[in-house]
């Protein structure tokens, strides 16, 4: 597995969603209540096409996954844009969160939201990408996708989602 880097959960729960869906919605995408201030280390896989198929975050620098360890949430994440992030539920669609050059490479019109602008700028450039609150990867295309977590005594302490 390759290391992408760290990021910090600064008011709790991450979302897992496409990050073209702007709101929490059970239908849609996955919230997972995690610790105030933890810091998440991001890992990925790839496969033989250096296709991403694998994404791990862990609040630690363990690489080591068991599947044991792992037990799947009962909601699938939806995603209709062949992108997924993962990030702190409170940043989520809001375009004051993103410190970064939106370039609008795609050139979306004005009813485009500014923060899926913001994505979809990076994904042009690299298939990940590390931001100061999340993760965000370029997926194969759309579909349903499983979360799994670990615990360690009753709190998340690993994600992973095989792409």
């Amino acid at each position: 597995m390759k290391k992408l880097g760290t990021f910090t959960s600064h008011k709790g729960n991450l979302i897992v969603s496409d990050p073209a869906f702007l709101e929490s919605d059970v239908e849609y995408n996955v919230t997972i209540p995690v610790e105030q201030g933890s810091i998440w280390t991001v890992f990925y896989d790839e496969d033989e096409f250096e296709s991403i198929n694998l994404l791990y975050l862990t609040m630690n620098e363990e690489t080591k996954m068991a599947p044991s360890d792992f037990e799947p949430l009962s909601d699938l994440v939806v995603v209709d844009s062949a992108q997924l992030v993962v990030m702190n539920t409170a940043d989520y669609g809001r375009r004051e969160a993103i410190d970064w050059e939106i370039r609008n490479t795609l050139e979306f019109d004005d009813e485009i939201d500014p923060f899926y602008i913001a994505i979809s700028d990076e994904m042009m450039e690299d298939e990940i990408f590390l931001f100061p609150f999340g993760v965000a990867v370029q997926l194969m295309g759309d579909g349903h996708y499983e979360v799994l977590i670990r615990r360690e005594d009753d709190n998340v302490t690993g994600i992973a989602i095989v792409l």
